[in-house]
This record gives C-alpha cells, structure tokens and sequence, in this order.
C-alpha cells in the first residue's frame, strides 16, 4: 500500500467493522488489510487442518491504513470506538 501507513490493527471482526462505519460517516479514506496467519491458510500450503486442530478468530489480523494526514484521526476514531464498545 504504496503511501499509506498503518493506523490501526486487531483481530476483532466486529471491531474493525465498527471503526469503518464510523471513517465511511466522516468520509476518511482508509484501505483494510487481512492477514491470516493460521495453518489453515494458503501460504503455509495446508488446505486441510491437522487433526484436532480449530479454527480460531485470533488467527486473522485486521490493518487499517491511510494516508499519513489522517493516521492521527483515525487513531482516535479507533480508540473512541474501543472504549465505547469494552472489547
């Protein structure tokens, strides 16, 4: 993501769903970046799970990125959004 920093990260779905809502209301542009580190992706060339092995949300990573000029901003939006929601 050429010129774009990272502002934000977490591995909570609904989190980051909440942070977007809330760029889209003040027309901030931003790039969402997914990253899943799990054996069960593609990059570690496993299609299929070990045996007794589950799926687990805190394998996937959310980035929020932007231009630097608003990294500050959404920052505070993310954290505002954090403390409203205790997750």
């Amino acid at each position: 993501m050429l010129g774009m920093k990272e502002a934000f990260l977490s591995n909570n779905v609904e989190l980051i769903g909440i942070i977007e809502h809330e760029l889209r209301k003040k027309n901030i542009p931003y790039k969402v970046k997914t990253v899943n580190s799990g054996v069960l992706n593609r990059t570690t060339g496993t299609f299929v799970g070990r045996a007794g092995q589950s799926y687990n949300d805190l394998d996937i990573m959310y980035y929020i990125y932007s231009k630097p000029k608003y990294v500050s901003e959404i920052k505070f939006i993310a954290n505002d959004c954090l403390n409203k929601t205790n997750y």
